[in-house]
């Protein structure tokens, strides 16, 4: 989801799209500088639009938007998420799956440690190469997880070598 959300964002950063001025948004970036993708360029002086975790539009920073929080990027660079493409589970939390349990506590705990391990740098999207049949349960779970506070995460299947 969070890959579409990049593509749709620059898609209106494009387009130019508009929103309607009563709407009360979740959350406001002002003066930002955006990375657009599409053209290499960066951007200054831009408005990015939030709705329930999704790049909703992409503004000139002159235009007053309503929202419920508004941060001021001080012209800071934004760019879209990176993904990593050859990910594992092993790199977060070591390479022996048997020893697994003794690291990890409640599946919440853990799924924050693995955020905690890729959103600071960046990276909303992994897709995990391999790991060992005791991270299974815990792919699974961050498969099946859609919350904006996680990178998304899709399992490619075990490793061709392992234990």
């Amino acid at each position: 989801m969070k890959v579409f959300s990049i593509v749709f964002s620059f898609l209106l950063l494009v387009t130019g799209c508009s929103l309607p001025s009563e709407k009360v948004h979740d959350l406001v970036i002002t003066n930002a500088s955006v990375l657009n993708t599409i053209t290499g360029e960066t951007e200054l002086h831009k408005t990015i639009v939030i709705d329930t975790g999704y790049i909703a539009a992409v503004l000139e920073s002159n235009r007053e938007v309503a929202a419920i929080s508004v941060i001021d990027a001080h012209e800071r660079l934004v760019t879209p998420g990176f993904i990593d493409a050859v990910g594992h589970l092993d790199d977060v939390f070591g390479d022996r799956p048997d020893t697994l349990n003794m690291k990890m506590g409640s599946v919440p705990a853990t799924v924050k440690i693995f955020a905690a391990n890729y959103l600071p740098y960046g990276v909303t999207t992994v897709r995990n190469s391999g790991d060992g049949s005791g991270y299974y349960t815990l792919a699974d779970y961050l498969t099946q997880t859609h919350d904006p506070a996680v990178p998304d995460f899709y399992y490619s299947g075990g490793s061709i070598a392992g234990w």
